[in-house]
């Protein structure tokens, strides 16, 4: 067993992640080996399990990083209006830009079978949920207390299930440019526009 320092370890594992991440978006999550990441680190196979137990938690190391890294983003960019469905509108729409730009995400989706978290332990999944609920429950808290519509009697973790069905779209996005249809982008935005309106209006008697 190799003795690293710690500042070996860190450089080592941050290494081993990035190798990581670039030969999912290449080659998906099925396809890539140990052995393929580990080889541009200059590690063998056993170092390897010095870092990660297995492959699928590496895997879910580069995933939980690419969900934080998009909450980082929408909590960024949210701005409040006077206008809450409007602010709902524009916070899923980032929400669905951002998803559909990362890879590693998209194809989480696409090929649900491949994806680690089957093989992994429960509590580091509710681990990312917990972050996801941290830092946007603020902000569904405060449009629920400046909308009149459905969204009031919601839990903020039930919006967040309700917002991540925009998710489930990603997967046919591809569908629709293979068959040369352009209008993907207009089924979407008119799913964001529904479900913002739907949740923050109220009902009319």
């Amino acid at each position: 067993m190799h003795n690293f320092s710690d500042e070996e370890r860190e450089e080592i594992r941050e290494n081993l992640v990035e190798t990581a991440r670039e030969l999912i978006i290449r080659h998906g999550f099925k396809k890539t080996t140990v052995e393929d990441i580990t080889e541009p680190v200059g590690i063998g196979e056993s170092t390897f399990y010095q870092f990660f137990d297995s492959k699928s938690k590496i895997f879910l190391t580069v995933i939980v990083r690419e969900h934080e890294s998009l909450i980082d983003t929408i909590e960024s960019e949210f701005t409040e209006t006077d206008d809450p469905e409007a602010d709902l509108e524009r916070l899923i729409h980032t929400w669905a830009d951002e998803f559909e730009n990362r890879p590693i995400l998209r194809a989480g989706h696409q090929t649900f079978s491949e994806y680690p978290f089957q093989s992994v332990e429960a509590e580091m999944h509710n681990e990312m949920t917990n972050k996801y609920l941290e830092q946007l429950g603020p902000i569904i808290e405060d449009l629920k207390g400046r909308s009149d519509g459905l969204i009031q009697e919601l839990d903020p973790s039930v919006v967040m299930e309700v917002l991540s069905v925009i998710e489930l779209m990603s997967r046919y996005r591809d569908e629709y440019e293979k068959y040369g249809s352009d209008e993907y982008s207009f089924v979407r935005d008119t799913l964001i526009t529904t479900v913002a309106r739907g949740l923050t209006r109220e009902k009319q008697r």
